[in-house]
């Protein structure tokens, strides 16, 4: 389905105007392309189900184990209408493909023709991947001792994270500054599902409660609600995936260069799949690595500098060109050599030496078609007085 583009623009990991009036958070992100159409994009048939929570899992004691989801999501491009794109015809470089197509004689209307794959060109298609991570916070706790203080709500980097803590100490003054609506609200929460989200959605302004320091992903039964310790709660940091797709390009990305670095690391489906240590939290901000040697170019490759084939030139008409190219199997044009001396019967072999000659042209048509390029040289006398030396060159004439 095609969706008529309004506006785009490309984005780089910084805060970025869109239109003048959208200002879009990529920190830290890869650099993307953002667009608007003019009219919605449906979302896809097949639901993405990738995305969850310990908490929805229900493995707050082993919230690493591995699972297995639907992923889905849009496959397009964006199309420029630009009528030079390539110049002008003549100026193209015609590149052999090592395919052949024969179409059949009789063809009928609406005959559809398939080929088989064509290898050769000057474009590559690529399996690409790329890291793609989505902060939550732009700053967290990384070797810091315990009982370091952080609050993550002073490092929002999403509009309102679902999850967040702050390692305060809790302090008994706070209780008594707003313990009527904490506890409302607790046992209000208690009976009504949308209200204890909310509760869970709000970051109080002050910590009457320990739970008002924090919002963890965690089992909310009622018997944890009265114990004096939480065991298995989580925040979450960023999300991280690995997008990965083919793509046309004139980049070979299968010698995509890394340098052999953590850091520097790409995601490759033979020879290096460890998401732990491409997604580790000491190089996560690091984002993306590109490095290719442009001389492993298709188009780089002397083969690809010259054109392969010729076409007809820009000045070229079709209904002039049936005018001057016919086909003449019968006649011969060869040059006449006039002489003007004083030569007998006898002078044949010393008549172009020593006479002043001058060249003229002439055309004769055969009766019969002449099959053979042959080159004839005859030296004809035909009185004392008056010779001639004619040579014929027997061509096929155009």
């Amino acid at each position: 389905m095609r969706r008529r583009i309004e506006e785009s623009a490309y984005v780089y990991p910084q805060l970025q105007q869109f239109e003048n009036r959208v200002s879009i958070n990529n920190l830290q992100r890869t650099r993307t392309v953002v667009f608007k159409t003019a009219t919605d994009l449906a979302h896809p048939t097949t639901i993405d189900n990738s995305r969850y929570t310990v908490g929805e899992s229900k493995s707050w004691k082993k919230p690493f184990d591995e699972k297995v989801c639907n992923i889905s999501s849009h496959y397009g491009a964006m199309k420029i209408d630009y009528e030079n794109q390539y110049g002008q015809i003549d100026s193209t470089i015609i590149l052999p493909t090592g395919c052949k197509f024969d179409i059949p004689v009789n063809v009928q209307v609406g005959q559809k023709f398939a080929s088989p794959v064509v290898f050769g060109g000057d474009i590559y298609i690529n399996r690409y991947t790329e890291k793609n991570t989505m902060f939550f916070f732009n700053n967290w706790l990384q070797d810091q001792p315990d009982g370091t203080v952080f609050d993550y709500t002073n490092y929002i980097n999403v509009p309102f994270p679902t999850y967040w803590m702050n390692t305060e100490r809790w302090d008994l003054q706070e209780f008594f500054s707003g313990v009527g609506d904490n506890i409302r609200n607790w046992v209000t929460g208690l009976f009504d599902g949308s209200r204890r989200q909310e509760n869970r959605e709000t970051i109080p302004d002050s910590a009457t409660l320990p739970s008002n320091l924090h919002n963890l992903d965690m089992s909310r039964s009622l018997l944890n609600s009265f114990a004096f310790g939480i065991r298995y709660g989580y925040i979450y940091l960023f999300n991280s995936s690995v997008r990965d797709f083919f793509v046309e390009s004139e980049y070979n990305i299968a010698h995509r260069d890394h340098e052999d670095r953590p850091e520097t690391r790409h995601y490759d489906y033979s020879e290096y799949t460890r998401l732990e240590d491409l997604f580790d939290i000491k190089i996560i901000t690091t984002g993306n690595y590109y490095k290719y040697d442009l001389t492993l170019n298709i188009s780089q490759f002397p083969t690809n500098k010259y054109s392969h084939s010729l076409i007809q030139p820009r000045y070229y008409n079709q209904i002039t060109a049936e005018d001057c190219e016919l086909y003449y199997p019968t006649r011969a044009i060869y040059s006449i050599l006039s002489v003007s001396c004083n030569c007998s019967a006898n002078c044949a072999a010393n008549c172009a030496f020593n006479c002043d000659a001058a060249v003229a042209a002439a055309v004769s048509d055969f009766n019969n078609a002449i099959f053979s390029n042959c080159f004839c040289v005859f030296c004809l006398c035909v009185s004392a007085s008056r010779s001639f030396l004619a040579a014929v060159s027997f061509i096929k004439s155009f």
